[in-house]
Order: C-alpha cells, then structure tokens, then sequence
C-alpha cells in the first residue's frame, strides 16, 4: 500500500511540474496566403508570409515572405493592424503608397516584400491585421484578416 501510495504521490509531483513548466500555446495565426485569380480562374499574383506578435501585442511582424507576380501584371499590397474597426497602426505599402510593381510583359517574378513591423500606437497593441493583395490593372483584390487570439485567418 505504501509502494502505491509513493507511486501516487510522485505521479501527482510530476503532473504539478509538467503544468507548471508547459508554455501556453499561443493561439495567433502563424502564418497566411492570399492568392487573386482572374475571372478565368488564372493566378495573376500570390503573397505568402509569416505573422509573429510581440508578447506585448503592441507589433506584430510580418516575415518570410514570397510574392508571386504574373508576367505583365502590376500589384500592390497593404497591411494595417486594427483594434476592432479601428485602425491602430500607420499602414505599410509595398512597393509605397499611391505605387504599383509591375512584372516585365513575359516574365513572372518570384520574390519578396521583406519583413515588416506594424506597432500599434495605442494601449491594448493590436488585436488583428489586415494583409491585402490587389491585382492593380484589373482591380482585383483578396485579404487576409488574421486575428491574434484565433488560430486562423479570415480570407476575403
């Protein structure tokens, strides 16, 4: 009875130190894809990334990026982090604001739009980001709106 007893009691120890020691799972989104299609259902351009929130929520960082840009098409793209409806960071445009890129007639292009931060300037950081990808010319545009406190993102 003792051996079952110590047994339990170290079982016990053990599940206490594995709960203490075990991180929480941090539920925000790792990452996201937009993708816009032509009414002929042909891509006309993609961008894929990382999404990473400081623990303080104030930043949330956008990384890893792969931008895919049919031959002779023009894009833009946009992200803002918002606290609600309510934007809370300045927006970051690639390739700037009020421009488009372009890919040579013939030539697709593969690269990337880099890493970027976007810091809330209020309290509270923000709670989710807007990443849209819009096909400039033909003025077709898909999003991504990830929140930090769900697991995925919301396409549009």
């Amino acid at each position: 009875m003792r051996n079952l007893a110590r047994i339990g009691t170290a079982l016990g120890a053990v599940a206490v130190l594995a709960t203490a020691t075990a991180g929480v799972a941090s539920a925000a989104p790792s990452g996201f894809t937009v993708d816009v299609h032509h009414s002929s259902g042909a891509l006309a351009t993609a961008l894929s990334g990382s999404l990473s929130w400081s623990t303080s929520s104030k930043t949330v960082t956008i990384g890893g990026t792969s931008l895919f840009v049919k031959a002779g098409e023009c894009i833009t793209v946009t992200a803002t982090g918002y606290q609600g409806s309510t934007k809370v960071t300045d927006p970051y445009a690639f390739p700037g604001s009020n421009q488009k890129a372009c890919a040579d007639q013939g030539v697709d292009v593969t690269g990337s739009i880099g890493t970027h931060g976007l810091t809330a300037k209020v309290p509270g950081g923000v709670e989710h980001v807007v990443i849209r990808l819009t096909d400039y010319d033909h003025q077709i545009g898909h999003y991504a709106n990830c929140y930090r406190t769900a697991s995925v993102c919301q396409y549009g």
